[in-house]
């Protein structure tokens, strides 16, 4: 069996080929931090897949915790932009993996905190950290933690339908705050802007998608996960999940999408060469809020359409380029699909840069205004 070590150096050239870690001093943490400390639950080799791991979940199966995909990880750290010797919050402590990536990142002039609700969790990443200079705060993330204030970073590893004052006022000016956002109808796809402090507003600097688990209001509360379902294949007493869909037209039309889902898909050419990440994001952005979904197929996380009725659905394929689309059942989705991506190739392909999303709290409360600056 290959050593951590070695696994580690797999792990890093496999998100470099994804064009990942951009950043030196994230590609070390990399190669540094031992992931399979913070997830001994699994097998060495599992821990770096790059793939989530879930580590706590409900009876039901409902996942409440998890070390994140280290895709998802890497290029969350590279848009965060860190800095040696700066001031970390983290919202969402999970295995405390995270915080370790963090704290080597900043180094030992820097401070990292991070926040967990469930006492459980919590107790969980502090038994993992110790040795390091990582706090870890048992309480209600959305309150931060005024104590070790202000911040240079704030990130949050779960997804939120609005940004807590509290965040903002204590992040430092000029600091970045990096959140997975559920907009409106938007459910497992969701956007991750980072956002620069201009004084009492809010304004990105970059932005990409992801799916994340909702931040709860208490540990038990189980009121803002989004619907989803796990499709899968039993094989005598082998049970194989082969995708998890989740977005607003399981509300309406699960069965028949898990139907639509156990049928073979089809590999369309989508006609054109893109990039997976610009995308994704056009497709948050631009496509059909009530039907956009976000698949993760065990590996990764694929967006995708659902057509009217749950007939058919088509999912964008590949990273850090696609150019072909996956289509479930009838044909309604991938043409949709297909004419979304016309549209974005119309506009001169505008890449994430080309969003601006601006956060202010007008008499206390959360607003955000989010624009695609066409071409």
């Amino acid at each position: 069996m290959a050593s951590g070590a070695t696994l580690r150096r797999r792990l890093v050239r496999l998100l470099e080929e994804k064009g990942l870690l951009q950043n030196k001093r994230v590609r070390d943490a990399f190669l540094t931090v031992p992931r399979e400390h913070y997830v001994p639950e699994v097998e060495v080799e599992a821990a770096y897949r790059d793939e989530a791991i879930l580590t706590k979940k409900t009876e039901t199966g409902l996942g409440l915790s998890s070390s994140s995909q280290p895709g998802i990880m890497a290029e969350m750290l590279d848009e965060l932009r860190l800095e040696q010797g700066q001031r970390v919050l983290e919202i969402g402590a999970g295995t405390g993996y995270n915080a370790a990536l963090l704290e080597w990142i900043v180094g030992a002039n820097g401070r990292v905190t991070t926040v967990d609700i469930d006492p459980e969790t919590a107790r969980r990443a502090r038994r993992a950290l110790k040795g390091t200079r990582v706090k870890v705060v048992t309480g209600d993330g959305r309150d931060g933690h005024p104590a070790g204030a202000p911040y240079d970073r704030i990130i949050v590893t779960a997804s939120a339908t609005e940004i807590p004052r509290a965040w903002l006022e204590q992040l430092a000016p000029g600091g970045l705050l990096e959140v997975p956002l559920r907009l409106g109808e938007s459910a497992g796809l969701q956007l991750i802007p980072t956002l620069r402090r201009e004084g009492e507003l809010l304004r990105s600097v970059s932005v990409i998608c992801g799916g994340f688990m909702p931040i709860r209001q208490t540990p038990d509360d189980l009121s803002q996960f989004w619907p989803m379902v796990t499709v899968s294949r039993t094989e005598g007493a082998e049970t194989t999940a082969l995708l998890t869909i989740a977005g607003p037209p399981i509300r309406v039309a699960a069965r028949r999408i898990v139907s639509t889902a156990c049928s073979e898909p089809r590999s369309l050419n989508l006609g054109v060469r893109a990039s997976s990440k610009a995308l994704d994001v056009y497709l948050a952005l631009r496509g059909p809020a009530r039907r956009t979904v976000a698949v993760f197929d065990g590996k990764s996380y694929l967006g995708g359409i659902v057509a009217r009725g749950g007939r058919s659905l088509a999912l964008l394929r590949g990273w850090p380029t696609t150019s072909t689309m996956l289509a479930y059942g009838e044909g309604d989705a991938a043409e949709e699909l297909e004419a979304l991506v016309s549209d974005w190739v119309a506009r001169g392909r505008p890449d994430a840069s080309a969003v601006d999303l601006t956060a202010t709290f007008p008499n206390g409360t959360f607003a955000i205004r989010t624009r695609w600056r066409g071409r």
